[in-house]
């Protein structure tokens, strides 16, 4: 895992789909406001052009909110204003050129959204597109661990045959998960809770290496692991324990995978970035004021730190 990376230049000739498309499923009617977050967050990283996915009833609060980003309306499911379990083809037609997917803020958890996650991860893992799961879309693995069994064979399938890549070796599409120390415990079956960071990294290990995932065990000290190596972080400021920061670090890294970073540098990156937006934000504002609205306002000026020459 490179501990430095850096983000490399914008070429001349770039084009807003050179520099990355986006595609994110998030929000439901009560929670519309965690995929405006994760879309703003992007937007300010640097792909292209972002899309917002969301269920129909939370589309028009989403558009007041994004100028730059198209809203497309997906189905939803009227009793609980979240996305239909097959709410995805629909989604597709009217998105194209996807480069990485972000999947999980504010989808709330039910039995259509959890078939929805499926397909999404099924969809990722057909097309060899990066996915990001956060918040809900982890909720969903936890409740249905039986979504990432194709994952779990395939991850098998390349330990038994010794890791190494060959043209007939099944290829594990990249897939980075982002839960706190709450989402993390549920995901490894646990009720009550992950006791010490030492428990947190164990369980960040063991969920990376069970799916082939990158893990981001976000808290005081986050944890970056692909199950054989890892990171700390500590880099950031208790005024980014508020709702919705969790959602912007989603958009972050997932726009990183956007534009081609590769996902172990992506999630770095990422957990820099937004560790010092919050840095920032704090300067500005306070610690106690912080919102995670400030920490988007924040991310130009922390993203300097990372560009390369």
């Amino acid at each position: 895992m490179n501990m430095q990376p850096t983000l490399a230049p914008i070429p001349l000739d770039a084009n807003k789909y050179t520099r990355g498309s986006l595609l994110l499923l998030a929000g439901s009617v009560r929670y519309f406001g965690a995929g405006v977050l994760a879309t703003l967050a992007a937007e300010k990283t640097g792909a292209g052009y972002v899309s917002l996915a969301t269920p129909a009833a939370a589309a028009a609060a989403a558009r007041q909110h994004l100028l730059c980003s198209p809203v497309i309306e997906g189905p939803e499911r009227k009793a609980t204003g979240s996305f239909r379990a097959t709410a995805l083809p629909s989604i597709l037609q009217e998105a194209h050129h996807i480069d990485a997917l972000c999947c999980g803020p504010g989808l709330t958890v039910d039995s259509d959204t959890i078939a929805f996650v499926g397909e999404v991860l099924d969809f990722a893992a057909a097309h060899d597109i990066p996915l990001l799961l956060d918040a809900d879309a982890l909720n969903a693995l936890a409740a249905q661990p039986e979504l990432t069994d194709e994952r779990r064979g395939l991850v098998r399938s390349v330990q038994g045959s010794g890791g190494v890549p060959t043209a007939l070796a099944p290829r594990l599409s990249p897939l980075i998960l982002t839960p706190h120390t709450g989402e993390l415990a549920r995901l490894r079956g646990s009720s009550s809770g992950l006791a010490s960071n030492q428990t947190v990294l164990e369980a960040a290990t063991a969920l990376a290496q069970e799916l082939g995932a990158l893990v981001v065990a976000k808290g005081p000290t986050t944890f970056i692991t692909d199950g054989s190596s890892h990171v700390e972080s500590s880099e950031g400021t208790p005024a980014l324990a508020k709702a919705g920061t969790g959602d912007v670090l989603a958009g972050i890294i997932s726009s990183l995978l956007a534009q081609g970073v590769p996902a172990s540098d992506a999630a770095l990156l990422g957990v820099r970035i937004h560790s010092q937006a919050g840095v920032g934000a704090e300067r500005a504002v306070g610690r106690r004021s912080v919102t995670a609205l400030d920490v988007i306002r924040a991310i130009p000026a922390a993203l300097t730190a990372f560009e390369s020459a």
